[in-house]
């Protein structure tokens, strides 16, 4: 009978989970699977601005008193809730950060609500 033919890069290829004979191109970072986060700290800063204000306009709303850490916590999580009730919703995201502070703070208002506490 006929010896099988293997290729070695092909092989190297399944090994790591990719398609026989298809090379992955290296990422901008020099990995293999181009995996690459960066957060700039005045981007984290403005994140947790921006929850501490919705948590805390939710809170106030919704007559909750709570600290800060439970505003920023509230309004982080309010922000994802609120960008994806405005993206169901088709109602655009926001484009500065007074609309980052009403999104997240409908969300968070909704949080409240769910959780009642």
């Amino acid at each position: 009978m006929g010896k099988a033919l293997i290729d070695p890069s092909a092989a190297a290829a399944q090994d790591r989970g990719g398609p026989a004979g298809r090379r992955r191109a290296p990422g901008r970072d020099g990995t293999e699977n181009g995996v690459s986060v960066t957060i700039d700290v005045g981007e984290l800063v403005t994140w947790v601005v921006v929850g501490v204000i919705a948590g805390w306009l939710a809170s106030t709303i919704m007559r909750k008193k709570r600290g800060l850490v439970s505003y920023a916590l509230l309004g982080i999580v309010g922000s994802i809730v609120g960008g994806v009730l405005f993206a169901f919703l088709d109602l655009g995201g926001a484009t500065n950060v007074l609309g980052s502070i009403v999104i997240a703070t409908v969300g968070a208002v909704i949080v409240l609500a769910i959780v009642g506490s």
